[in-house]
């Protein structure tokens, strides 16, 4: 499978000539993978300020600031075959598919935490 596959909302997206806004894109990858979209924009602002060209100082990149390894990782197991961690679309995907499978990441974001 390849991540194209995934996002057949973002290939519709692709086909109108318009970039899609990042709240469509991260409100489509957190429901692709049970992941509380609140919660996401929360850690993807905390990340990287919602910028898509966003590189961290250790190598992380993009609006979820994902590195290397770890979307090597992540694509793997989800079965991806091509990504660019620096389109926001797939960056979001495997953002998703991270934090519904490692939802102890949401442990370092405090400031995303709900109350209750």
């Amino acid at each position: 499978m390849t991540l194209t596959n995934a996002l057949s909302l973002f290939s519709l997206l692709a086909a109108l000539s318009a970039p899609a806004p990042l709240d469509v894109l991260l409100t489509h990858a957190a429901a692709a993978h049970g992941v509380d979209p609140a919660l996401m924009r929360c850690v993807m602002y905390a990340e990287s300020d919602g910028d898509p060209t966003a590189l961290g100082a250790a190598g992380e990149r993009g609006l979820l600031q994902i590195m290397p390894e770890t979307g090597a990782l992540l694509a793997r197991e989800a079965g991806v075959t091509e990504y660019d961690l620096w389109e926001p679309a797939h960056n979001l995907w495997l953002g998703a598919y991270g934090l519904s499978r490692w939802p102890e990441w949401w442990t370092t974001y405090p400031q995303c935490r709900r109350e209750g």
